[in-house]
């Protein structure tokens, strides 16, 4: 293995563009098939990043371990397993908390992964642990208690992560040579037939097939958020924190003490808010019934807002792993028995709304049985006439003999609208806002024992499967672009994209110690001769002034007002191109992702032509395939690792397309 190269050898040549967590599934399918179909053939693998290889940037080991993921250590994975149908081999290994196990069992002799599958451990047994994870105690220490349901720190997150980095590449057959570039890709151009990939140290390869698997990607900003960039440019003393990831967010520059307007409530708001508070010194105390935060001095007072004002909704504490879903009427979807393009509204819609009925009435028939005067089959009953469920009012009245007491019933439709009350003054609305959340984090807390978190649980599980019945041709335009599936998108991120329960607790602190304030719904953000100005038409007196202005989100790259270099140069070769959507009378209409075949990700051109050396996968195309964004978790067929196998597929084929028979050219979707 070496570090660079000038000139390729004349093996054949794949290069991969981009080697975080989806990088590295790229690697290790890569090496499945390859060991099944092409173990006597020589072939390079350049990798091309500019961060750490496995862990990239988002996941990198040096990171503060105040820094958390949203998801759970044994409901994560970067292998295949038994439910994945992927055109490679399965190749099985650990999820992330039997790692954590393995760790334990090999540092300490302890015999923690006894119940760990044997091919996991195997997997395990074949690649030493990273350097990089040895070097830091803390993440050792870390890896030696997490539990399957405990939400560990990025920085662990991405030892496992650089393992799996390391496993992919140990596990390639002896022909194949890896090169590896420290650096970023800057274009990419024809040669012949094959194509020419230039890097930002002025290294060119020459290769026969990449993929771009680029995670993160600049769009141009929309025309209000330009008009605040060119009123912003030369103005001293004005700190604005544009979107990033939080650990390459300049934070720092936020200064002590001032008012600080925070657009943003999801994650991002909850890895900023950790920053600004323990990571200037603070610490929270247990006060008995809530959270107290002791300030150090240093922190911001942060006036935050969002679309809807609101905090994303706290993790469920399940006590474990999350439940599986029952998704009664959902499952029973047969996209081939509706008439094309499926339609949300009228397909999809009215099996969400039935199955949050059903979890809601099974739960109170199972936690408060008292509260029904009828059986819950009477209710089920009523749940399955869906010209009924839909009509919430009408249900509504259709339930109450059964179930009197208004506290027991559910209106999901009601739950999703934002509230667009007017608010009298900011104190009110942040009382509100403070209820809403300790409301919130007291049914997180109840688990299982929660009737609302189960039917919302059942929402969540719908937004997988919702998002790929929107992908590629199946939907129409219009559909897509529907107020109602954009508000169950927005209401799924919301409620399945949360926080852990303890960061709303320590929302909650906060709040008491007047370090947050909600500054009301649709926030608007402008600059006066005093600094940053922020406001809610919504609250009356909301307005805000303060020299420091932090974006705790990031936009989605759009692939038709791009500023990566990369694919900019690919679009003006006219071989790459936003997806388009047909609308019901058949025009199209481009959309944020690019245009790629479901199967092998190969890009599409202007002309419609499908490049067969080149292919992108991840975050640039979720709006195309829809559920690429989402790490893999283990027993769901992940998309994440289907595609990865997909363009892996597709790249060795294109490679040596005498191995691989005719009839496998049309791969899964």
């Amino acid at each position: 293995m070496t570090d660079a190269a000038l000139t390729p050898p004349p093996d054949p040549v794949v290069c991969l563009i981009g080697v975080g967590p989806r990088g590295t599934c790229v690697i290790e399918r890569l090496g499945a098939i390859a060991r099944e179909c092409l173990d006597d053939r020589a072939w390079t693998l350049h990798l091309v990043n500019d961060a750490p290889f496995g862990a990239g940037r988002i996941w990198r080991l040096d990171q503060t371990p105040e820094l958390c993921m949203n998801t759970l250590s044994g409901a994560v994975t970067l292998f295949t397993d038994e439910a994945s149908t992927v055109m490679g081999p399965v190749s099985p290994g650990p999820t992330m908390h039997e790692w954590c196990l393995l760790v334990r069992d090999a540092l300490d002799g302890t015999d923690a992964a006894a119940g760990v599958a044997g091919a996991h451990r195997a997997a395990f047994a074949t690649t030493p642990l990273p350097d990089v994870f040895l070097a830091q105690p803390h993440l050792v220490d870390e890896a030696r208690v997490v539990r399957p349901e405990s939400h560990p720190s990025r920085a662990l997150y991405g030892a496992y992560i650089t393992w799996c980095f390391d496993h992919a590449l140990g596990a390639l057959p002896d022909t194949v040579t890896v090169v590896k570039h420290r650096t970023r890709a800057v274009g990419i151009s024809a040669d012949g037939e094959r194509e020419r990939v230039l890097l930002a140290d002025g290294t060119t390869i020459a290769v026969d097939d990449v993929i771009l698997s680029p995670g993160w990607l600049e769009s141009a900003e929309p025309e209000p958020e330009a008009r605040l960039t060119a009123a912003v440019r030369g103005r001293e003393g004005l700190v604005w924190v544009r979107q990033g990831s939080p650990v390459e967010q300049e934070l720092d520059a936020v200064p002590a003490g001032a008012p600080t307007i925070v657009r943003g409530l999801g994650m991002g708001f909850f890895d900023a808010m950790a920053l600004l508070t323990v990571g200037r010194g603070g610490h929270f105390r247990d006060g008995g019934d809530r959270l107290v935060y002791e300030p150090s001095g240093s922190e911001p007072v942060m006036h935050v807002t969002s679309r809807r004002g609101i905090p994303f909704h706290a993790k469920s504490v399940w006590g474990g792993l999350p439940p599986a879903a029952h998704q009664r009427y959902f499952s029973r979807f047969d996209p081939s028995s509706v008439d094309r393009p499926i339609d949300f509204e009228r397909d999809l819609w009215p099996l969400i709304v039935q199955d949050s009925l059903a979890g809601w009435y099974r739960a109170i028939a199972e936690l408060e049985p008292k509260a029904l005067e009828g059986s819950l089959d009477d209710i089920m009953r009523l749940v399955d006439d869906q010209a009924l469920a839909l009509d919430a009012a009408a249900f509504d009245s259709a339930v109450a003999p059964f179930v009197p007491d208004p506290r027991h019933r559910f209106d999901l439709v009601r739950l999703m609208s934002p509230d667009t009350a007017a608010w009298s003054s900011p104190d009110a609305f942040q009382e509100w806002v403070v209820q809403y959340v300790e409301t919130d984090l007291a049914q997180a807390r109840l688990g299982m024992a929660s009737p609302l978190k189960r039917a919302l649980w059942e929402v969540n599980a719908a937004r997988k499967h919702a998002s790929m019945y929107m992908g590629f041709t199946r939907a129409s335009a219009e559909t897509h672009a529907s107020g109602l599936y954009r508000s169950f998108a927005a209401f799924g991120q919301m409620i399945g994209s949360g926080p852990p329960a303890f960061r709303n607790a320590q929302l909650l602190a906060l709040a008491d110690a007047g370090l947050v304030r909600f500054l009301g719904p649709a926030g608007q953000v402008g600059l006066n001769a005093h600094g940053f100005t922020g406001e809610s038409a919504l609250v009356a007196g909301s307005r805000v002034t303060g020299p420091a202005l932090v974006d705790a989100f990031m936009n989605a790259h759009d692939a038709r007002a791009s500023r990566d270099p990369l694919l900019l140069g690919l679009a003006d070769r006219g071989i790459v191109r936003p997806h388009r959507r047909r609308t019901r009378t058949g025009d199209p209409v481009p959309g944020s992702g690019y245009a790629v075949e479901p199967g092998t990700s190969r890009v599409i051109g202007l002309d419609d032509t499908v490049t067969p050396r080149i292919q992108i996968i991840g975050i640039p195309v979720d709006d195309t395939r829809g559920d690429t964004v989402i790490s893999p978790m283990p027993r769901v067929n992940a998309t994440f690792l289907r595609e990865a196998d997909g363009a892996a597929h597709a790249a060795l084929r294109t490679l040596f397309p005498a191995r691989f028979p005719a009839d496998q050219e049309v791969l899964h979707v």
